[in-house]
């Protein structure tokens, strides 16, 4: 995992409490786009980036939509947890979202060491619905307009 962060990044969305906190900063550059996934706490504090493609900004909107109907759910103690991975691209550095008893989002580096770092999530809808108005306002500016990238 890297511990310098991007200066050029956007911190796009808080995932967790600010100790342990974990952001997801994008970036984008000529070529493609970078997402830097950010662990800050007293026990950890480092971050792991991967490269994704614009598809993946609508799958991160379907993983949030599917969290809040999963939480919904009329049925208090669902038998299995819900998982997800962001994004969906070949590079294997990524987020696992598991949301059950007891949601948290890990952050997997990537490499063959399988090392992770898990995080609880935040507590309710809240950090659902600062996600998507992040999501909301910076994806235009990154290229990400419904149907497809700028050209």
């Amino acid at each position: 995992m890297d511990t310098n962060t991007r200066p050029d990044a956007v911190a796009w969305i808080p995932l967790a409490e600010p100790a342990p906190g974990v952001t997801v900063r994008i970036r984008a550059t000529d070529s493609h786009y970078d997402a830097e996934f950010a662990v800050a706490g007293d026990f950890v504090n480092s971050s792991v980036r991967t490269r994704f493609e614009w598809q993946d900004t609508e799958t991160w909107r379907m993983i949030l939509r599917a969290i809040t109907r999963y939480e919904e759910d009329d049925d208090p103690q669902p038998e299995e947890a819900f998982t997800a991975d962001w994004p969906d691209s070949p590079d294997p550095a990524r987020l696992r979202f598991v949301i059950g008893e007891a949601s948290r989002v890990e952050i997997h580096d990537g490499s063959d060491s399988d090392v992770f770092v898990s995080v609880p999530l935040l507590d309710g809808q809240a950090w659902i619905t600062e996600s998507m108005k992040r999501w909301d306002a910076n994806r235009a500016d990154f290229g990400f307009p419904e149907g497809g990238p700028k050209t």
